[in-house]
């Protein structure tokens, strides 16, 4: 009787260590992605309205979907957030869907739960 009374106390205080020590098996990491930054021109440093910004989700190599877009305001600038999931891939094209062809483009790859922001892209004038 005493040894099963130590038992179910010992599970008592593992539970209640686990929960109060911030342990976090059982709750669910964040994957969301939060990307951030300013597209101006690198000729004039001038900020680029209107370029779409679109996250890709890969789920293997020939499966591929757009699944957020945004456009840069006034200012340049653009915040997308998407919850995406841990397994995928994801890519982030800036000047896509559909591409402004009087700039160049960029591609940064971000991963599920990563929070970054971009600081200032710079992004050629293409001539035509």
């Amino acid at each position: 009787m005493r040894a099963l009374c130590f038992s179910i106390l010992s599970v008592n205080v593992l539970a209640v260590s686990l929960l109060l020590g911030g342990c976090d098996l059982f709750t669910e990491e964040d994957t969301t992605i939060r990307v951030s930054g300013t597209v101006v021109l690198e000729e004039t440093s001038e900020p680029v309205e209107g370029l779409s910004v679109v996250l890709d989700e890969s789920a293997g190599l020939y499966d591929h979907v757009k699944v957020a877009r945004v456009q840069t305001d006034s200012e340049g600038r653009f915040a997308l957030q998407y919850e995406a999931v841990e397994s995928y891939g994801y890519t982030l094209f800036i000047n896509d869907s559909p591409p402004e062809p009087h700039y160049s483009g960029g591609i940064v790859v971000v991963k599920p739960g990563e929070r970054r922001n971009l600081g200032v892209i710079e992004l050629s004038h293409i001539e035509d």
